[in-house]
Protein backbone atom coordinates (compact mmCIF):
# COMPACT_ATOMS: atom_id res chain seq x y z
CA UNK A 1 0.00 0.00 0.00
CA UNK A 2 2.61 2.00 0.85
CA UNK A 3 4.30 1.49 -2.57
CA UNK A 4 0.68 2.25 -4.44
CA UNK A 5 0.50 5.60 -2.85
CA UNK A 6 4.14 6.78 -3.70
CA UNK A 7 3.54 6.10 -7.74
CA UNK A 8 2.88 9.35 -9.33
CA UNK A 9 0.12 7.93 -11.74
CA UNK A 10 -1.70 7.39 -8.57
CA UNK A 11 -1.17 10.37 -6.85
CA UNK A 12 -2.56 12.42 -9.74
CA UNK A 13 -5.70 9.73 -9.93
CA UNK A 14 -6.48 11.02 -6.54
CA UNK A 15 -5.45 14.43 -6.98
CA UNK A 16 -7.93 14.43 -10.03
CA UNK A 17 -10.77 12.98 -8.38
CA UNK A 18 -10.21 15.48 -5.19
CA UNK A 19 -10.92 18.07 -8.01
CA UNK A 20 -13.99 16.52 -9.37
CA UNK A 21 -15.37 16.24 -6.04
CA UNK A 22 -15.18 19.45 -4.97
CA UNK A 23 -13.40 21.26 -7.15
CA UNK A 24 -16.31 23.56 -7.50
CA UNK A 25 -16.83 24.21 -3.69
CA UNK A 26 -13.70 25.13 -2.91
CA UNK A 27 -12.63 28.68 -1.52
CA UNK A 28 -11.68 30.83 -4.18
CA UNK A 29 -8.30 31.99 -2.63
CA UNK A 30 -7.45 28.28 -2.22
CA UNK A 31 -8.23 27.60 -5.77
CA UNK A 32 -6.34 30.76 -6.84
CA UNK A 33 -3.24 29.81 -4.26
CA UNK A 34 -3.39 26.10 -6.41
CA UNK A 35 -3.56 27.61 -10.03
CA UNK A 36 -0.87 30.07 -9.39
CA UNK A 37 1.66 26.97 -8.19
CA UNK A 38 0.45 24.94 -11.41
CA UNK A 39 1.36 27.99 -13.32
CA UNK A 40 4.35 28.58 -11.55
CA UNK A 41 5.74 25.05 -12.22
CA UNK A 42 4.72 25.20 -15.63
CA UNK A 43 6.94 28.31 -16.55
CA UNK A 44 9.77 26.67 -14.52
CA UNK A 45 9.51 23.59 -16.65
CA UNK A 46 9.56 26.02 -20.06
CA UNK A 47 12.67 27.84 -18.74
CA UNK A 48 14.44 24.35 -18.32
CA UNK A 49 13.09 22.94 -21.49
CA UNK A 50 15.58 24.25 -24.26
CA UNK A 51 18.46 23.16 -22.13
CA UNK A 52 17.64 20.36 -21.03
CA UNK A 53 16.62 19.04 -25.26
CA UNK A 54 19.83 20.38 -25.88
CA UNK A 55 21.49 17.66 -23.50
CA UNK A 56 19.51 15.13 -24.66
CA UNK A 57 20.19 15.73 -28.32
CA UNK A 58 24.00 16.13 -28.03
CA UNK A 59 24.46 13.00 -26.05
CA UNK A 60 22.36 10.92 -27.70
CA UNK A 61 24.55 11.45 -31.25
CA UNK A 62 27.65 10.83 -29.01
CA UNK A 63 26.79 7.69 -27.92
CA UNK A 64 26.89 6.50 -31.88
CA UNK A 65 29.89 8.38 -32.36
CA UNK A 66 31.64 7.69 -35.74
CA UNK A 67 30.75 4.10 -36.09
CA UNK A 68 28.24 1.88 -38.58
CA UNK A 69 26.99 5.35 -40.06
CA UNK A 70 25.18 3.63 -42.53
CA UNK A 71 23.34 1.55 -40.15
CA UNK A 72 22.75 4.81 -37.82
CA UNK A 73 21.57 6.42 -40.80
CA UNK A 74 19.25 3.79 -41.67
CA UNK A 75 17.81 2.89 -38.45
CA UNK A 76 17.00 6.48 -37.48
CA UNK A 77 15.24 6.84 -40.63
CA UNK A 78 13.55 3.75 -40.33
CA UNK A 79 12.53 5.26 -36.37
CA UNK A 80 10.85 8.35 -38.83
CA UNK A 81 9.19 6.77 -40.48
CA UNK A 82 7.41 4.06 -38.03
CA UNK A 83 7.01 7.18 -35.64
CA UNK A 84 5.19 9.03 -38.32
CA UNK A 85 3.31 6.54 -39.38
CA UNK A 86 2.15 5.81 -36.19
CA UNK A 87 0.93 9.55 -35.53
CA UNK A 88 -0.88 9.72 -38.94
CA UNK A 89 -2.74 6.52 -38.38
CA UNK A 90 -4.00 7.92 -34.88
CA UNK A 91 -4.80 11.56 -36.44
CA UNK A 92 -6.70 9.89 -39.16
CA UNK A 93 -8.73 7.90 -36.10
CA UNK A 94 -9.56 11.13 -34.28
CA UNK A 95 -11.42 11.99 -37.64
CA UNK A 96 -13.07 8.95 -37.39
CA UNK A 97 -13.43 8.60 -33.76
CA UNK A 98 -14.90 12.40 -34.01
CA UNK A 99 -18.67 10.85 -35.18
CA UNK A 100 -19.06 8.49 -32.04
CA UNK A 101 -17.74 10.23 -28.97
CA UNK A 102 -20.18 13.46 -29.87
CA UNK A 103 -21.51 14.78 -32.82
CA UNK A 104 -20.82 18.17 -31.56
CA UNK A 105 -17.99 19.24 -29.72
CA UNK A 106 -18.13 20.93 -26.30
CA UNK A 107 -18.37 24.98 -25.75
CA UNK A 108 -14.53 26.43 -25.60
CA UNK A 109 -13.91 26.66 -21.78
CA UNK A 110 -12.52 29.97 -20.56
CA UNK A 111 -10.28 30.63 -18.08
CA UNK A 112 -12.02 31.96 -14.82
CA UNK A 113 -9.31 32.24 -11.99
CA UNK A 114 -6.15 34.22 -12.23
CA UNK A 115 -3.07 33.71 -10.95
CA UNK A 116 -1.42 35.80 -8.25
CA UNK A 117 1.51 36.20 -9.92
CA UNK A 118 3.46 34.71 -13.39
CA UNK A 119 7.08 34.52 -14.00
CA UNK A 120 6.92 33.65 -18.05
CA UNK A 121 7.57 37.21 -19.02
CA UNK A 122 11.49 36.68 -18.11
CA UNK A 123 11.95 34.09 -20.48
CA UNK A 124 13.57 35.65 -23.74
CA UNK A 125 12.71 35.56 -26.73
CA UNK A 126 15.45 33.36 -28.28
CA UNK A 127 14.92 31.17 -25.38
CA UNK A 128 13.60 28.52 -27.56
CA UNK A 129 13.28 24.51 -27.52
CA UNK A 130 13.75 24.70 -31.32
CA UNK A 131 17.28 26.25 -30.76
CA UNK A 132 18.35 23.98 -28.28
CA UNK A 133 17.43 20.91 -31.00
CA UNK A 134 19.53 22.89 -33.93
CA UNK A 135 22.22 23.52 -31.12
CA UNK A 136 22.33 19.93 -29.71
CA UNK A 137 22.33 18.57 -33.68
CA UNK A 138 25.31 20.32 -34.72
CA UNK A 139 27.04 19.82 -31.34
CA UNK A 140 26.57 16.17 -31.15
CA UNK A 141 27.09 15.71 -34.68
CA UNK A 142 30.23 17.81 -34.81
CA UNK A 143 32.25 16.77 -31.02
CA UNK A 144 33.12 13.27 -32.25
CA UNK A 145 35.54 14.08 -35.08
CA UNK A 146 37.30 16.67 -32.88
CA UNK A 147 37.43 14.30 -29.90
CA UNK A 148 37.70 16.83 -26.93
CA UNK A 149 37.38 14.21 -24.08
CA UNK A 150 36.53 16.96 -21.59
CA UNK A 151 33.38 17.94 -23.43
CA UNK A 152 32.31 14.76 -24.00
CA UNK A 153 32.37 13.74 -20.02
CA UNK A 154 30.79 17.58 -19.38
CA UNK A 155 27.92 17.01 -21.55
CA UNK A 156 27.53 13.17 -20.21
CA UNK A 157 27.38 14.45 -17.04
CA UNK A 158 25.30 17.15 -17.94
CA UNK A 159 22.58 14.34 -18.95
CA UNK A 160 22.86 13.03 -15.29
CA UNK A 161 22.43 15.84 -14.32
CA UNK A 162 18.96 16.67 -16.26
CA UNK A 163 17.77 13.19 -15.79
CA UNK A 164 17.72 14.19 -12.20
CA UNK A 165 15.70 16.81 -12.78
CA UNK A 166 12.89 15.05 -14.23
CA UNK A 167 13.08 12.46 -12.82
CA UNK A 168 13.10 13.62 -8.92
CA UNK A 169 12.06 16.96 -9.31
CA UNK A 170 9.55 17.44 -12.08
CA UNK A 171 7.97 13.76 -12.60
CA UNK A 172 7.52 14.03 -8.79
CA UNK A 173 5.42 17.20 -8.59
CA UNK A 174 3.10 16.48 -11.87
CA UNK A 175 0.24 15.49 -9.24
CA UNK A 176 0.45 19.28 -8.01
CA UNK A 177 0.48 20.57 -11.52
CA UNK A 178 -2.57 18.93 -12.79
CA UNK A 179 -4.17 19.79 -9.62
CA UNK A 180 -4.18 23.44 -10.31
CA UNK A 181 -5.28 23.04 -13.38
CA UNK A 182 -8.23 21.09 -12.59
CA UNK A 183 -9.43 22.99 -10.20
CA UNK A 184 -9.19 25.98 -12.67
CA UNK A 185 -11.23 23.38 -15.43
CA UNK A 186 -13.69 22.80 -12.10
CA UNK A 187 -14.42 26.61 -11.74
CA UNK A 188 -15.23 27.32 -15.17
CA UNK A 189 -18.04 25.28 -15.80
CA UNK A 190 -19.70 21.73 -15.99
CA UNK A 191 -16.34 19.19 -16.56
CA UNK A 192 -18.09 15.90 -16.41
CA UNK A 193 -19.97 16.13 -20.30
CA UNK A 194 -16.12 16.37 -21.26
CA UNK A 195 -15.11 12.79 -18.96
CA UNK A 196 -18.43 11.20 -20.41
CA UNK A 197 -16.90 12.10 -24.02
CA UNK A 198 -13.06 11.60 -22.77
CA UNK A 199 -13.95 7.79 -21.45
CA UNK A 200 -15.84 7.09 -24.87
CA UNK A 201 -12.70 8.76 -27.01
CA UNK A 202 -10.71 6.43 -24.90
CA UNK A 203 -12.04 3.22 -26.04
CA UNK A 204 -11.67 4.31 -29.64
CA UNK A 205 -8.06 4.78 -29.09
CA UNK A 206 -7.32 1.75 -27.78
CA UNK A 207 -9.47 -0.33 -30.53
CA UNK A 208 -7.01 1.30 -33.11
CA UNK A 209 -3.81 1.25 -31.28
CA UNK A 210 -4.58 -2.63 -30.69
CA UNK A 211 -4.95 -2.77 -34.43
CA UNK A 212 -2.49 -1.24 -35.27
CA UNK A 213 0.02 -3.04 -33.37
CA UNK A 214 -1.87 -5.94 -34.84
CA UNK A 215 -0.58 -4.63 -38.25
CA UNK A 216 2.78 -4.26 -37.35
CA UNK A 217 3.21 -7.43 -36.61
CA UNK A 218 1.03 -8.69 -39.83
CA UNK A 219 4.04 -7.16 -41.66
CA UNK A 220 6.72 -8.50 -39.86
CA UNK A 221 5.27 -11.96 -40.17
CA UNK A 222 5.49 -11.65 -43.75
CA UNK A 223 1.67 -11.46 -44.17
CA UNK A 224 1.06 -15.01 -42.76
CA UNK A 225 -1.50 -15.01 -39.87
CA UNK A 226 -0.49 -17.87 -38.38
CA UNK A 227 3.24 -16.41 -38.22
CA UNK A 228 1.69 -13.42 -36.99
CA UNK A 229 -0.23 -14.55 -33.67
CA UNK A 230 2.85 -16.25 -33.14
CA UNK A 231 5.43 -13.70 -32.88
CA UNK A 232 2.73 -12.18 -30.44
CA UNK A 233 2.80 -14.91 -28.47
CA UNK A 234 6.40 -14.19 -28.40
CA UNK A 235 6.94 -10.64 -27.86
CA UNK A 236 3.44 -10.77 -25.24
CA UNK A 237 5.70 -11.44 -22.05
CA UNK A 238 7.58 -8.13 -22.88
CA UNK A 239 4.43 -5.94 -23.23
CA UNK A 240 3.15 -7.53 -19.75
CA UNK A 241 6.58 -6.26 -18.54
CA UNK A 242 6.07 -3.53 -20.19
CA UNK A 243 2.50 -2.59 -18.38
CA UNK A 244 4.09 -3.34 -14.98
CA UNK A 245 7.10 -1.44 -15.01
CA UNK A 246 6.33 1.51 -16.91
CA UNK A 247 9.28 1.62 -18.15
CA UNK A 248 11.02 0.18 -22.05
CA UNK A 249 14.51 0.37 -20.03
CA UNK A 250 13.81 -1.42 -17.44
CA UNK A 251 12.05 -3.84 -20.12
CA UNK A 252 14.62 -4.31 -22.52
CA UNK A 253 16.43 -7.44 -21.14
CA UNK A 254 12.89 -9.19 -21.54
CA UNK A 255 12.31 -7.28 -24.91
CA UNK A 256 15.76 -8.61 -26.06
CA UNK A 257 15.08 -12.18 -24.95
CA UNK A 258 11.52 -12.32 -26.72
CA UNK A 259 12.43 -10.81 -30.19
CA UNK A 260 14.84 -12.96 -30.59
CA UNK A 261 12.50 -16.00 -30.74
CA UNK A 262 10.66 -13.99 -34.06
CA UNK A 263 14.60 -12.81 -35.46
CA UNK A 264 16.16 -14.76 -38.58
CA UNK A 265 19.48 -14.07 -36.58
CA UNK A 266 18.94 -13.25 -32.97
CA UNK A 267 21.88 -11.59 -32.13
CA UNK A 268 19.87 -8.70 -33.89
CA UNK A 269 17.99 -8.34 -31.27
CA UNK A 270 20.98 -6.97 -28.46
CA UNK A 271 22.47 -4.73 -31.01
CA UNK A 272 18.69 -2.70 -32.47
CA UNK A 273 16.91 -3.16 -29.33
CA UNK A 274 18.68 -1.09 -26.55
CA UNK A 275 19.54 1.64 -29.52
CA UNK A 276 15.91 1.87 -30.53
CA UNK A 277 14.34 1.84 -26.51
CA UNK A 278 14.49 5.00 -26.16
CA UNK A 279 13.61 6.57 -29.92
CA UNK A 280 11.00 3.97 -31.36
CA UNK A 281 7.58 5.48 -29.42
CA UNK A 282 4.85 3.67 -31.93
CA UNK A 283 2.80 3.62 -28.54
CA UNK A 284 3.61 6.78 -27.51
CA UNK A 285 2.87 8.56 -30.93
CA UNK A 286 -0.16 6.94 -31.80
CA UNK A 287 -2.08 7.86 -28.27
CA UNK A 288 -0.10 11.81 -28.41
CA UNK A 289 -1.72 12.60 -31.15
CA UNK A 290 -4.63 11.07 -30.36
CA UNK A 291 -5.29 13.11 -27.31
CA UNK A 292 -4.29 16.02 -28.61
CA UNK A 293 -6.91 15.93 -31.07
CA UNK A 294 -9.59 14.72 -28.92
CA UNK A 295 -8.62 18.09 -26.29
CA UNK A 296 -8.40 20.17 -29.11
CA UNK A 297 -12.31 19.07 -30.23
CA UNK A 298 -13.87 19.35 -26.81
CA UNK A 299 -12.28 22.68 -26.39
CA UNK A 300 -14.40 23.72 -29.33
CA UNK A 301 -11.26 24.20 -31.38
CA UNK A 302 -11.65 21.53 -33.53
CA UNK A 303 -9.08 18.78 -35.14
CA UNK A 304 -6.17 20.75 -36.79
CA UNK A 305 -6.62 20.49 -40.87
CA UNK A 306 -3.79 18.52 -42.20
CA UNK A 307 -1.62 21.38 -43.63
CA UNK A 308 -1.51 22.68 -39.89
CA UNK A 309 -0.93 18.76 -38.69
CA UNK A 310 1.83 18.15 -41.28
CA UNK A 311 4.08 21.17 -39.58
CA UNK A 312 3.52 19.59 -36.05
CA UNK A 313 4.04 16.24 -37.35
CA UNK A 314 7.42 17.58 -38.43
CA UNK A 315 8.74 18.65 -35.04
CA UNK A 316 7.17 16.24 -32.89
CA UNK A 317 8.46 13.50 -34.87
CA UNK A 318 11.98 14.63 -34.58
CA UNK A 319 11.58 15.57 -30.53
CA UNK A 320 11.23 11.99 -30.42
CA UNK A 321 14.61 11.74 -30.09
CA UNK A 322 14.90 13.88 -27.50
CA UNK A 323 13.07 12.65 -24.65
CA UNK A 324 14.10 11.20 -21.37
CA UNK A 325 14.14 7.49 -19.99
CA UNK A 326 12.15 8.47 -17.13
CA UNK A 327 8.34 7.71 -16.20
CA UNK A 328 6.79 10.92 -17.56
CA UNK A 329 9.55 12.38 -19.00
CA UNK A 330 8.88 12.07 -22.88
CA UNK A 331 5.94 14.32 -22.04
CA UNK A 332 7.51 17.32 -20.45
CA UNK A 333 9.71 18.00 -24.35
CA UNK A 334 6.31 17.52 -25.75
CA UNK A 335 4.09 20.50 -24.02
CA UNK A 336 5.73 23.53 -25.31
CA UNK A 337 5.74 21.70 -29.08
CA UNK A 338 1.78 21.10 -27.97
CA UNK A 339 1.71 24.87 -27.03
CA UNK A 340 3.75 26.33 -29.91
CA UNK A 341 1.91 24.07 -32.89
CA UNK A 342 -1.46 23.30 -31.92
CA UNK A 343 -2.03 26.55 -29.33
CA UNK A 344 -2.90 24.61 -25.99
CA UNK A 345 -3.57 26.15 -23.17
CA UNK A 346 -3.10 25.70 -19.84
CA UNK A 347 -5.89 23.30 -19.07
CA UNK A 348 -5.09 21.45 -22.24
CA UNK A 349 -1.78 20.82 -21.12
CA UNK A 350 -3.06 19.29 -17.67
CA UNK A 351 -5.29 17.46 -19.48
CA UNK A 352 -2.87 15.71 -21.80
CA UNK A 353 -0.25 15.54 -18.80
CA UNK A 354 -3.22 13.94 -16.47
CA UNK A 355 -3.96 11.57 -19.46
CA UNK A 356 -0.34 10.70 -19.89
CA UNK A 357 0.16 9.96 -16.35
CA UNK A 358 -2.82 7.96 -16.21
CA UNK A 359 -2.19 5.62 -19.63
CA UNK A 360 2.10 5.35 -18.65
CA UNK A 361 1.53 1.75 -18.59
CA UNK A 362 -0.96 0.92 -21.81
CA UNK A 363 1.92 3.25 -23.52
CA UNK A 364 4.90 1.77 -22.21
CA UNK A 365 3.56 -1.77 -23.16
CA UNK A 366 2.30 -0.62 -26.60
CA UNK A 367 6.15 0.90 -27.36
CA UNK A 368 7.90 -2.58 -26.19
CA UNK A 369 5.12 -4.28 -28.39
CA UNK A 370 6.24 -1.86 -31.03
CA UNK A 371 9.59 -2.07 -30.30
CA UNK A 372 10.00 -5.75 -31.09
CA UNK A 373 7.45 -5.90 -33.81
CA UNK A 374 9.80 -2.85 -35.90
CA UNK A 375 13.19 -5.09 -34.83
CA UNK A 376 11.94 -7.79 -37.01
CA UNK A 377 10.78 -5.39 -39.85
CA UNK A 378 14.33 -3.53 -39.38
CA UNK A 379 15.90 -6.89 -39.72
CA UNK A 380 14.01 -7.87 -42.95
CA UNK A 381 14.68 -4.31 -44.49
CA UNK A 382 18.45 -4.28 -43.40
CA UNK A 383 19.11 -7.70 -44.82
CA UNK A 384 17.31 -6.21 -47.85
CA UNK A 385 19.80 -2.90 -47.89
CA UNK A 386 22.88 -4.79 -47.50
CA UNK A 387 21.88 -7.63 -49.93
CA UNK A 388 21.40 -5.21 -52.90
CA UNK A 389 24.71 -3.55 -51.93
CA UNK A 390 26.55 -6.28 -51.94
CA UNK A 391 25.08 -7.05 -55.51
CA UNK A 392 25.92 -4.02 -56.36
CA UNK A 393 29.67 -3.91 -55.49
CA UNK A 394 29.77 -7.75 -57.37
CA UNK A 395 28.26 -6.07 -60.95
CA UNK A 396 30.76 -3.35 -60.68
Amino acid sequence: MHTLIKNTSFQTLLVVLLALMFGSTMPLPFAKAMYTTSLFLKDILMLFLPFAVFIFISTTLLHFEKKGWLLVCVLVLFEMISNTFASIAAYGLSFLGSDFYNASALSPLETTLTPFFTIIDIKPSFWRVEYGTFLGVVVGLFIPYVHVPKIEKTLKSMKIFVTLIFSKGFARVIPLFVFGFFLNLMKTSDFFPLLLQGGRAIMIMLIGLIAYLFLLYFLAAGLSLSRTLLFIKNALPAGLTGFSSMSSAATMPVTIEMTEKNLNNPNFAPMIIPATTNIQQVGDCFIQVFLCCVILYFFGVGIPDFGTFLVFLSVFVLARFTTAAVVGGAIFIMLPIYQTYLGFNAEMTALILAFNMLLDPIVTSSNVMGNSALCVLFERVWNSIVGRSTALKKAA
